[in-house]
């Protein structure tokens, strides 16, 4: 489908035009991540909890999660400081999408802002006129769960 072929016309509602719809699909194949994972968060093992943490986009942290990470439990019980020291995860907004998505997944509603993932966000922001933050946002792993979440603080952090 080319515009450039069609007739120019005067502007009708429902006419070719520019729209967020199709660019702000989901990313990854969502009925997938971690589907085969059942147990409760404490009993996993120290694999399943690096593969969780590439899905959340904090694959950077997994070398260092293979050698401190015994089960889920050691990131349950986990304080930002912990992470910080142990994970070496220095930014506050890893710390904080970590310890959001932990509390998510003991949560029994549905959270369906957890299915926006970091490069949703990122094309969000092209999608809304605010492509100048999109390197900052990706830096700091903003997933939709983090951005319903997110206070002044966070947004002075990423220097928005």
């Amino acid at each position: 489908f080319n515009p450039d072929d069609l007739p120019e016309e005067e502007f009708r509602r429902g006419g070719t035009r520019a729209t967020a719809g199709p660019r702000l699909g989901w990313s990854r194949d969502l009925g997938q991540v971690n589907s085969d994972v059942d147990a409760p968060f404490a009993k996993w093992t120290k694999d399943q909890v690096c593969n969780w943490l590439k899905d959340l986009g904090l694959g950077m942290y997994v070398n260092i999660a293979k050698q401190w990470v015994k089960s889920g439990q050691t990131l349950l019980q986990a304080s930002q400081q912990d992470l910080e020291k142990e994970l070496g995860m220095k930014h506050p907004l890893h710390r904080k999408k970590l310890q959001l998505a932990v509390q998510a997944l003991g949560s029994e509603e549905e959270d369906n802002k957890s299915k926006l993932d970091y490069s949703w966000v990122t094309r969000w922001l092209d999608d809304i006129g605010l492509p100048q933050y999109k390197t900052q946002f990706d830096e700091g792993r903003v997933d939709g769960r983090m951005l319903h979440y997110m206070t002044v603080d966070d947004l002075l952090s990423l220097k928005v």
